[in-house]
Order: structure tokens, then sequence, then C-alpha cells
């Protein structure tokens, strides 16, 4: 599904999960068996039927972001399997505490893989943001699945790093 919200110059996460339920707009819906398109002006969907949705555009307020640390996490969403980074606060275990969250929870640096017409379509998206109540499966990204990808990490020489999180090479 693709469409429009009015957002109110609010985070995308903090706005799902101060509604039950969204009206979208200019909506175009895709059925994975098939293919096949329908489009709508406008469209009411209840939030708990939501599985995921890609954040795009405005990342919200600059001074309301905090410092977190990061998980890779492997999850299944009914029919999709998404790779992304959970964040948590540096004290807290990202897997543990997500059951403390709101029901809409961001993912950064995404990769979802969703059948199409009978094939796997892969997607990497800056910012996934899923309805924790729909995860089937959670786990911590197998290793195996990072062996083959380089890593580039940009590190500030002038940071010290009091997590024991952040390697430099």
């Amino acid at each position: 599904m693709h469409a429009e919200l009015e957002l109110a110059n609010r985070r995308l996460s903090d706005f799902l999960n101060a509604h039950s339920e969204l009206t979208l707009h200019n909506v175009r819906l895709q059925g994975h068996a098939d293919g096949m398109v329908i489009t709508a002006d406008e469209f009411d969907l209840r939030l708990d039927e939501v599985l995921a949705v890609e954040a795009a555009g405005w990342r919200g307020h600059p001074e309301r972001r905090v410092r977190t640390k990061t998980r890779r996490a492997d999850l299944v969403l009914g029919p999709y399997r998404v790779l992304g980074r959970l964040h948590a606060p540096p004290s807290a275990d990202a897997f543990q505490a997500l059951h403390l969250r709101r029901t809409m929870v961001p993912l950064t640096d995404v990769t979802i893989a969703l059948p199409m017409n009978g094939q796997t379509i892969m997607r990497d998206v800056e910012t996934l943001i899923v309805n924790r109540h729909a995860i089937d499966v959670l786990a911590e990204q197998p290793a195996e699945l990072l062996a083959d990808l380089p890593l580039a990490v940009a590190i500030d020489p002038r940071a010290k790093d009091m997590t024991g999180e952040i390697y430099a090479n």
C-alpha cells in the first residue's frame, strides 16, 4: 500500500501511536499474489490491521532525538521478513525492552523481503515502523547474514565509547 498522511509536524511513530484509526489519502493498494492494483482517494484503516509503515520525509524535531544503541534484529511480520536495527536506551537491552514500548516501534537501516507474484522482492528502506503486536518471530540477526557485507563505520575520533558497543577498525 502507498498512501499520503497528514502529520501536522509530528514524528510518524508518535502520530501512529496516538491514533487507533487513520484516514489515508491518494491510496494505492497492490496485491501480493497477483500484483493487482486498486486505487482510492481516501481509505480508513485501523492501526491494529497494520503490520508496518515505511517512514519517508521529515524525521521530527532534532531536539527530541535521544542517544540509543542498536541491535540487529531479524523479524517475521506476517508474509514479510525484516532485517533492521532495533533501538534502545544505552542502558537497556533492545530485545528485552521491546514489550515495554508503545505499539508502533521504529527500526532503521532495514531490508524487507516480501512475496510478490510468486517471487521474493527485497527492498531497502531507511526507517520502518513495525507493529510490535504483529511480530510473529523476533531474533537477533545471525552473524552469518552479515559475514559477506563490508562494514563501514564512521566513528568520531574525539568520541569516547562508554558502552563497549563501538569497535574501531
